[in-house]
């Protein structure tokens, strides 16, 4: 009598899983909008560029490829900026495209701290990711000077504070000094001249903190500044791990700004 009952209960257990059916995986939306603040007349940057992405493979979320022929909107007040895949190549007189997933302005935008900007990236499936951020302040660096020659053996008794001015819609500032050379060059030097510092204050004596360290002497270096918004230091994990969503509705990615500001200065022993 057992294996009569026994026996339906191995066939409908069989049927159910020869029934089961792998799910499809939906493609994912990736977004990286990191403006770029430029509120100087030469244009410290030429233009801004949007990462439209997507995953395709559940086991791979790593590795995306760039979406072509999506429409990539940022609005602030009645300002609307749209950022394009192809371009007009005077050149050859013809339309090309940039390459996949990447899309610049036009016109070049000019952001500000006080207006709440909303991106809207829409794909052609019709998926759509949204997003919102205020824009950090413009930076200065207030102290050094540019060219100004720092003596690093002078930062036990002198120490030389870095000073910039504080930025709206900023949760921290990088700082980093690396050597004015091109980046070809940057594996002949120690790699600890391009780890960043991190502060939530404005001032800093960065080369008191890494005097120790086998600076090479007698060149220039490029002194960077960098004001984080919230959305960079958190997507970006600087208050702890980071979060693959971000600010975004709808995909995964980040909507956020940095402000910039650098000079050169002079190492010598």
């Amino acid at each position: 009598m057992k294996r009569i009952l026994f026996s339906p209960l191995v066939f409908l257990l069989t049927l159910g899983c020869s029934g089961v059916q792998e799910p499809e995986f939906e493609p994912e939306t990736n977004v990286l909008a990191l403006m770029r603040i430029d509120n100087r007349p030469e244009h410290i940057y030429p233009w801004q560029l949007i990462y439209v992405d997507q995953s395709y493979d559940i086991q791979d979320t790593v590795n995306v490829l760039g979406v072509r022929g999506a429409r990539v909107e940022i609005t602030g007040g009645e300002d609307v900026y749209t950022f394009v895949d192809s371009f007009y190549n005077e050149d050859s007189l013809r339309w090309e495209k940039y390459a996949e997933g990447h899309y610049y302005d036009w016109p070049h935008p000019k952001l500000n701290d006080t207006t709440l900007y909303r991106l809207q990236v829409i794909y052609p499936d019709g998926d759509t990711v949204t997003g919102e951020a205020y824009m950090p302040s413009a930076i200065e660096i207030s102290y050094p000077e540019d060219s100004q020659a720092i003596s690093i053996s002078q930062q036990v008794t002198n120490p030389l504070t870095i000073t910039w001015n504080s930025c709206k819609n900023t949760l921290y500032y990088m700082i980093i000094c690396k050597p004015d050379v091109d980046t070809s060059e940057y594996d002949s030097y120690p790699p600890f001249l391009f780890m960043p510092a991190i502060r939530g204050d404005t001032s800093y004596a960065y080369f008191q903190e890494r005097m120790i360290l086998p600076w090479v002497y007698d060149m220039y270096y490029v002194l960077r500044v960098v004001a984080l918004s919230p959305e960079y230091a958190d997507y970006f994990g600087l208050e702890g791990p980071g979060s693959d969503m971000g600010n975004l509705s709808g995909g995964y990615g980040m909507f956020g700004g940095i402000s910039e500001d650098s000079i050169r200065v002079y190492i010598v022993p």
